[in-house]
């Protein structure tokens, strides 16, 4: 019995062994589909395994209970690991060849290049580290990703512009924006282009309607010696941007759903209704001690009876919403390839009413006609609309931030004796607007339309001889309507309305021949090429006031008393040739030449035309034998290269005289007024381009098989010809001229560190850039200094002055609070001011015994000394987190807030600093007495603050779903990730975010702050399947 007992669980045994042994097959290709032979397949953590054979199939019997991972391992290839799932015998593999950065092709201008073989300064921006769910253009997904590419987000307004410099400012008058091309397409991307500047605040982004989700990668050309083949548009560097197309294989559907939420991320502290009450009656009290007839203010009455009062920031602030969708479709064959997306993205901005929705939609196709002939097209629409408010203007009548900051909190929101419902306006000295009225009736609509494309023809003539055609378009078609209401203060009681359309286009004809000679070992690659391009725009600006009935608002503006018609209309064109030559012996010596000969209606009729050539070579000292021992460096190149590139931004028509109206009147009545027209600005048939010669040396070293990848590079940009709209003698009968007038210098230090920490299970990326530049406007040829934007009346606060960098800031250096034990007579002083115990004091540089000008000190510098971005990106199994720092360090910001965040006057709200203000009691050194007969406003360093930041730019977890749970969804990947942007910064600014500027990177205006738009907080969810 024993026996036979025994027998059954030998047989069970044997059978339940055999019952988990199943055999699974497959086949390995590598990227062309072709058969690999030798590839090892192998159960992970078993020793488990065979190689393929001749025709790449495998047979392999596993352990189905302790085989969870098959792997696929060839020479020179990808490690490929698929999951092993239950009732799934077939494992096929596509092996992809390992390729080190070296390896890597990057776009050039007209053409590509092994990284390797680059002797230009070139950075590469992959899709990847554009991809945020948080940023709804290129350029916000740009910031801190490359070194000597400085990238400002001046306001959070959603759909608001961004500013790119690439290795300092270059111009005065003239653009300092690089040129950005779309798959070859020169696209236009001056925001002065798109908008009409009719309404306040209604800039446009206008890289927001290309979706950076489908983008492939971004090049950055930088010295002159990359640029110089676009010549003209060259000096401020140049975007290649590469969208993404098809590829060979079945089709792959990628969905992209992000949602999430933004909010404030940090609130002005200011005084409650008691105590700004409290406040004001002090200023009454110190102010009546020299002036006795100075009366209270009615509405600070008893100041015990108000509590906290109204909090205007929580009033026109929201946790607002942020939601992105996307799908991609993406396939083709031997002959045709297509990539097709749409996507649909929503956010409304942190400030109550103001929102920023676009839609986008793109075809790439590309088809092989013959073994000869290659056709394409790629075509982008897109449609946005933008409800805003007005922020960021210097003028406290239409900025709701500065409304919400001044407005007195002991009013409520709401009135019902007024009309419209709403409290008209502060009860103090600065009657300040309803902030809350402002943001709900004032109506204003931002509408743009556009479509980028283009269509080219490759025909490779003979094997190593390509022409290629291409033709492209870029046009727009924006509106912009505003209406304000007459019950509000904005409206003036009488309502104001306003309806521009502009339309535009450019058209661009390109023909290139490219020759590729490989003799032994010289490599030869030859450019030839020719393109043509117009710029069209149209405008209509209707502006109206006076309006019996609010109700229709913008809808029927003829209903308004009072009209204004103007209509504009701008063109340009230019002609271009263009050459280049690169060559390379043995992959170890490099030389290129190229140019670019430019012809532009916007210059004067003897100079029409400029060419900017450019030379670069570079010697890749690790092919030499003496480094062959070194295993340790993979590669080392020296480069070198020096060129001449333009600068071409200036309005059309610069050269001519041109016609502006006038209005004169003769007598009085309706009929007096008469418009007549007058010549105000000089012909100069001299002008020219600025002119940009850029010298640049860097080192590429490359280590332990490109795990550790150091580029460093020094730069010297020298700009002469500064295109400057000069003031003439008003004798001549003209006004103004555009002419060439000054230089300006840019030098500067770049370093970027890419490495690889860890690559085993855990692995650990990171990547760190700094840039350095410094500025200096070397010459203006014996003119004036001239004056920045005024802001408060405040002209001189900022200007440009030869021998100095653009961005200073000037101003009074404050030296403490006159005390009682001073004697105030003796405290030098502005004429015709009288200083009291308890005024500020400021240095008398000069020692005259007075304060004037001449006291003027630089306060500081708006531009940083160096900017920088740290990334680390760790991977463990199906979890990956990437962490990403960007700051800058060394800038100076002009706090415009404070002057009357500070008054201490009991005009309008205060910051709680008023707390601390200097008494008898409280002597201090640091804030002034509260004064109702106030000094008025003074230029100084009280003002001029640090605008150094370190920011914890966004942090994104994602997991990544076992292939095993989708793969019979058919289902080929799925990731969930969070992510945080802007979640903490670390500066020493006062004020809602130190990354700001009200003028953008305005030459005029940089790093001044006032009633912002400020950057928000944002938590976002996504989720990323592919099918």
């Amino acid at each position: 019995m024993k026996n036979k007992i025994l027998a059954i669980i030998l047989t069970l045994s044997s059978y339940s062994t055999f019952a988990q042994e199943i055999t699974i097959h497959g086949k390995v290709v590598d990227e062309n589909k072709n058969p690999l032979p030798g590839v090892s397949v192998i159960i992970e953590g078993t020793t488990t395994g065979t190689i393929t054979n001749i025709d790449g199939t495998y047979t392999l019997t596993v352990n189905i209970s302790t085989s969870k991972v098959i792997t696929f391992s060839f020479v020179g290839y990808t490690k490929v690991s698929k999951d092993i799932v239950a009732g799934v015998l077939t494992y096929d593999a596509i092996m992809i060849p390992e390729s080190t950065v070296l390896d890597e092709i990057v776009v050039i201008g007209y053409g590509t290049q092994r990284k390797e073989d680059v002797t230009v300064s070139i950075s590469s921006v992959k899709a990847k580290e554009l991809t945020s769910p948080a940023a709804l253009s290129l350029d916000q997904s740009l910031q801190g990703q490359a070194s000597g590419v400085v990238v400002s987000q001046s306001t959070g307004k959603p759909g608001a512009p961004v500013s790119i410099r690439i290795r300092g400012t270059t111009s005065i008058n003239g653009t300092n924006e690089p040129l950005y091309v779309v798959d070859g397409i020169p696209i236009i991307t001056n925001a002065s282009d798109l908008t009409s500047g009719t309404i306040q605040g209604s800039e446009q982004n206008p890289l927001v309607g290309i979706n950076p989700n489908d983008i492939e990668s971004v090049q950055i050309l930088k010295d002159a010696s990359a640029t110089a083949i676009y010549g003209a548009r060259g000096a401020n560097g140049v975007m290649l941007i590469t969208t993404k197309h098809g590829k060979k294989g079945e089709m792959q559907v990628n969905f992209n759903s992000s949602f999430g939420f933004q909010k404030l991320s940090k609130k002005m502290d200011l005084l409650n209704a008691r105590e700004l009450a409290e406040l004001g009656n002090a200023a009454v009290v110190e102010a009546r001690i020299y002036y006795p007839t100075v009366a209270f203010n009615s509405a600070f009455a008893l100041p015990s009876r108000f509590g906290e009062g109204t909090d205007w920031q929580d009033q026109i602030f929201r946790v607002a919403s942020l939601t992105n969708q996307q799908i991609s479709v993406r396939g083709g064959n031997e002959n045709t390839q297509y990539f097709m997306s749409g996507n649909f993205a929503k956010q409304e901005g942190i400030i109550h009413n103001s929102d920023f929705s676009k839609g986008t939609f793109r075809l790439n196709l590309d088809n092989q006609l013959s073994k000869s002939i290659k056709t394409g097209i790629n075509l982008n629409l897109s449609h946005s609309t933008n409800n805003g408010v007005t922020t960021g203007v210097p003028n406290v009548l239409s900025n709701v931030i500065a409304m919400a900051l001044f407005s007195n909190p002991g009013q409520d929101v709401y009135d019902a004796t007024q009309e419209g419902g709403y409290t008209y306006e502060s009860n103090t000295i600065n009657k300040i607007p309803n902030p809350v009225a402002e943001i709900n009736e004032t109506k204003t609509l931002i509408t743009a339309n556009r479509v980028i494309g283009d269509f080219y023809t490759d025909w490779r003539i003979i094997k190593d001889l390509l022409f290629k055609f291409k033709i492209g378009i870029d046009g727009f078609f924006n509106k912009e309507q505003q209406y304000i209401p007459s019950f509000i203060k904005r409206g003036q009681d009488k309502g104001k309305g306003s309806n521009v359309n502009i339309q535009g286009y450019t058209w661009l004809i390109e023909n290139t021949l490219t020759y590729s000679l490989i003799h032994q070992k010289h490599h030869f690659n030859i450019l030839l090429g020719q393109t043509a391009q117009k710029y069209v725009s149209e405008s209509a600006d209707i502006a109206v006031e006076r309006f019996d009935d609010d109700r229709l608002g913008y809808y029927n503006l003829g209903l308004a008393l009072d009209k204004t018609i103007l209509t504009g209309y701008n063109t340009w064109a230019m002609l271009s040739g263009l050459g280049r030559i690169m060559y390379n012996f043995d992959n170890k010596y490099y030389l290129t030449v190229s140019g670019r000969l430019d012809g532009s209606s916007k210059f004067g009729t003897r100079h029409k035309y400029g060419f900017f050539p450019s030379v670069s070579a570079a010697w890749r000292v690790s092919k030499e034998s003496f480094m062959l021992n070194l295993t340790a460096i993979n590669d080392l190149k020296l480069r070198f290269s020096a060129g001449t590139v333009g600068n071409e931004g200036i309005p059309s028509g610069s050269s001519l005289s041109l016609i502006a109206n006038r209005s004169y009147y003769f007598g009085e009545g309706a009929n007096s007024e008469v418009i007549g027209a007058y010549v105000y600005s000089l012909q100069n048939d001299d002008l020219k381009w600025e002119v940009t010669t850029q010298y640049d040396v860097g080192i590429d070293l490359s280590m332990f098989k490109s795990r550790i990848e150091l580029i460093t590079e020094a730069y010297l940009k020298n700009t002469s010809d500064l295109l400057l709209y000069m003031p003439v003698n008003k004798s001549s009968g003209f006004d103004y001229v555009w002419a060439n007038v000054g230089d300006m210098q840019n030098r500067g230090l770049e370093f970027s560190l890419n490495t690889v920490n860890l690559n085993e299970n855990f692995k650990w990326n990171t990547r760190l850039n700094l840039s350095f530049n410094r500025n200096e406007v070397t010459n203006l040829d014996k003119s004036e200094d001239i004056y920045g934007t005024p802001i408060m009346n405040i002209v001189d606060w900022t200007k440009v002055s030869e021998g100095k960098p653009i961005g200073i800031i000037y101003g009074y250096k404050s030296d403490g609070i006159i005390q009682l034990s001073e004697n105030p007579e003796n405290v030098p002083f502005f004429p015709a001011k009288i200083p009291r115990y308890g005024d500020r004091k400021y240095v008398d540089k000069n020692n005259d015994g007075k304060l004037t000008i001449d006291d003027y000190y630089e306060l500081g510098n708006t531009n940083p000394d160096f900017s920088f971005g740290f990334r680390n990106t760790f991977a463990y199994k199906n979890f990956s987190l990437d962490i990403f720092i960007q700051g800058d360090y060394g800038n100076e910001i002009v706090n415009f807030n404070r002057f009357q965040l500070e008054s201490f006057d009991g005009f309008q709200n205060n910051s709680t600093v008023a707390l601390k203000r200097w008494t008898t009691e409280n002597p201090t050194n640091d804030y002034p007495r509260a004064n109702a007969s106030p000094h008025g406003i003074v230029m100084s360093d009280v003002v001029v603050e640090d605008g150094s930041y370190a920011r914890l730019k966004e942090v994104t977890l994602a997991y990544t779903i076992p292939e095993k749970y989708l793969i019979k969804a058919g289902i080929k990947s799925i990731q969930l990730a969070i992510s945080g942007r802007n979640l903490f910064t670390l500066t020493k600014y006062s004020g809602y975010d130190p990354e700001v500027s009200i003028y953008g990177g305005s030459v005029y205006g940089k790093g001044a702050d006032y009633g912002a738009y400020p950057v928000a907080r944002s938590i976002i969810l996504s989720l990323n399947a592919t099918f």
